[in-house]
């Protein structure tokens, strides 16, 4: 119902959590080209699939434009993730203000909603939980099963991180969560491991043996923090890697000015992963922006524009196209017409009602053609289409199924397109 709830009030999909449960129920025509990423990135490149390789970090862009189902294909491939055996993350931009010139931000965003495969609920004090776990299972079989746990903890401490310190935290928090003598102890290492000094007072950090830093270090110091959990995860996580979710990329380019300027510099240095220590590191990642971002960076920072250049697109076969453009991912009539009868599903469901399929297949064709012929600046189609055909099936649920005409549908169709034309321009406002 809390899908339903999401997809008829504003035609897009609700948190990550609840839309894994019932994507079967409305998903239509993205399973071919996820599974030529699950196979190319996933089950490859980013765990060294060839032989002799490490796995490694990589990045894509995937564009639509409002309403073009972006938001729908990352929690569809976060749904992927999990059973491919990766920790996974979604984060929306625009909702969560971050930005790639503040890693440390924007690390804190990503331990806060971290899930590991396998594991319910997210964050660091599962990750923390999940690790003990497994290690007190690794040693389990030991003829003296504690001295075996501590001796991996004590070894913890020599591997080499991008960040030792996140080690060392990371471990007394292991022994404290183990031990389960000092609880607010414990929660205070989880609280640093999650926010860094930014939630953390100087007498706690003084506890964990932490330093404070400058302002002006903090987000390489999260950068570093970042690929450390990455290979935390992989290595005593029981994930694969990490597959990194970011929704609305192109809100972050509101930026001006130098702000800007740091802004790309970041994210092509993410892109290159240029620093040794991280490059073996497997992390996954899918920006999801409307395609003007590619004018944006075109403008602003050739360098990045041209590494999400594409030659040969995704859509003509091309895995590793450094773009993947929703808008090509089916022809729109057959798209619609398909999203229109799984929608009907999902009502089903929603509403306890079964509906008479015959009839809402003609009156799913119905709204492809009036959807064709309505052409919406700045509102996709498809969100249009969802939102609207929502609604039909909410009035039948209440008054009885009926045939809908043409001129029916399309008042309908222009009170939906003014009602999130209306929501885009307040957004537009409150950004400002």
């Amino acid at each position: 119902m809390t899908a339903w709830r999401s997809l008829s009030s504003n035609g897009t999909p609700p948190s990550p959590e609840v839309s894994a449960k019932v994507l079967p129920e409305w998903s239509v025509g993205i399973d071919d080209w996820q599974d030529r990423l699950v196979n190319t990135y996933l089950r490859d490149f980013c765990v060294g699939g060839e032989e002799g390789s490490r796995g490694n970090s990589h990045f894509k862009l995937v564009i639509a434009g409002y309403g073009g189902g972006k938001t729908h294909f990352l929690h569809a491939f976060r749904h992927r993730a999990l059973e491919e055996g990766f920790a996974v993350c979604y984060i929306q931009c625009k909702k969560d203000e971050v930005s790639f010139d503040d890693w440390m931000g924007l690390y804190s965003m990503i331990a806060q909603s971290i899930r590991l495969p396998g594991v319910d609920g997210q964050g660091i004090a599962k990750i923390v939980e999940t690790a003990r776990d497994n290690i007190a299972s690794r040693t389990s079989s030991a003829p003296n099963a504690d001295a075996a746990f501590n001796a991996i903890l004590e070894d913890l401490q020599w591997l080499d991180y991008p960040s030792t310190v996140f080690l060392d935290v990371m471990t007394k928090a292991i022994r404290l969560r183990n031990d389960r003598q000092d609880p607010q102890l414990y929660r205070v290492a989880v609280t640093w491991l999650q926010d860094g000094q930014r939630k953390t007072g100087p007498e706690d950090m003084k506890k964990l043996g932490v330093a404070k830093l400058a302002q002006k270090q903090l987000s390489a110091f999260g950068r570093e923090m970042f690929y450390s959990l990455v290979r935390f995860v992989t290595e005593f996580g029981g994930a694969k890697g990490l597959v990194l979710l970011m929704d609305e990329m192109d809100t972050m380019f509101s930026a001006k000015g130098k702000a800007l300027e740091r802004l790309l510099a970041a994210l092509r240095t993410t892109i290159d992963q240029s620093d040794d220590r991280i490059d073996s590191i497997p992390v996954f990642g899918l920006f999801a922006a409307v395609p003007e971002i590619n004018g944006q960076m075109q403008t602003n920072y050739a360098a990045l524009y041209q590494r999400f250049s594409v030659i040969v697109p995704f859509h003509e076969g091309n895995d590793n196209a450094a773009q993947i453009n929703l808008e090509q991912l089916s022809e729109p009539r057959k798209l619609l017409a398909a999203i229109g009868l799984k929608l009907v599903n999902l009502a089903s469901l929603a509403l306890r009602h079964e509906f008479n399929r015959d009839l809402q297949r003609r009156n799913v064709e119905t709204l492809v053609e009036v959807a064709e012929e309505r052409v919406f600046a700045n509102v996709d189609s498809r969100r249009l289409f969802v939102k609207t055909w929502c609604a039909f099936l909410d009035e039948q649920h209440r008054k009885g199924e009926q045939l809908y005409d043409a001129v029916d549908i399309n008042k309908a169709f222009q009170g939906t397109y003014q009602g999130i034309k209306d929501e885009e321009e307040n957004d537009t406002e409150d950004d400002g």
